[in-house]
């Protein structure tokens, strides 16, 4: 996806792709695509920091502002569940680094072949 232009969109939009953009980075997070989820943040990243400058600048009516809320809601609990996740997958690379270093400290290189 490529980045949004600043002035094409709205602000709520780059909310919606930020959230969707969140979603995405958890399922990856699930599947363990590390690589595809350090694309995936760069490219958020750069939204969010579009869209402070347009939160700064923008009028919002009742109905989009709630509709933002609704987003940032969903944006912070996939981004919960997605730290979630990337800390047990570095508890268990962590555990088997361990693991690894007590085999070859006990039986040397040949351990782990």
């Amino acid at each position: 996806m490529a980045l949004l232009k600043e002035g094409n969109l709205s602000e709520l939009t780059i909310y919606k792709t930020i959230c969707c953009l969140s979603e995405d980075l958890l399922l990856l997070a699930k599947t363990g695509a590390w690589h595809e989820m350090i694309t995936i943040e760069e490219k958020r990243r750069a939204l969010i920091e579009q869209v402070k400058m347009l939160s700064e600048n923008g009028r919002l009516t009742e109905k989009e502002s709630g509709q933002k809320v609704d987003l940032i809601q969903r944006i912070l609990s996939a981004d919960t569940e997605t730290k979630t996740w990337v800390e047990q997958r570095m508890i268990l690379l962590q555990n088997g680094f361990k693991t690894e270093r007590r085999l070859l400290k006990t039986y040397g290189s040949h351990a782990l072949s």
